[in-house]
């Protein structure tokens, strides 16, 4: 077995320009732009795709649940059921946001 501090001190002996590469502007700025592009065919997958736009269809339809309620008149019997899909819908978008 090597002793475990000669082997800390070779490995601080390796010369600091070996470590730190030197920076061409240009070069770094041509590979921001090339990471940046947004011609890219990396997608997110289907499943994720799914869960996101069905969080977004369960958060507009809790706004559009409300937008129906405030047209209908003062004590029609259709207030309570809107207002019950809202709080249930609501809750579960709240539930699966939290998580993700």
């Amino acid at each position: 077995l090597e002793n475990p501090t000669l082997i800390m001190r070779t490995a601080f002996r390796t010369p600091i320009r070996r470590l730190i590469k030197p920076v061409n502007t240009l070069q770094t700025s041509y590979i921001i732009r090339r990471n940046i592009s947004f011609s890219s065919t990396k997608r997110y997958a289907r499943s994720l795709s799914i869960v996101h736009w069905a969080m977004a269809a369960g958060v507009l339809s809790c706004f559009a649940l409300i937008e129906v309620k405030k047209r209908e008149p003062k004590g029609s019997n259709k207030i309570g059921p809107l207002m019950k899909a809202h709080k249930s819908i609501g809750l579960l978008m709240f539930g699966f946001i939290s998580v993700r």
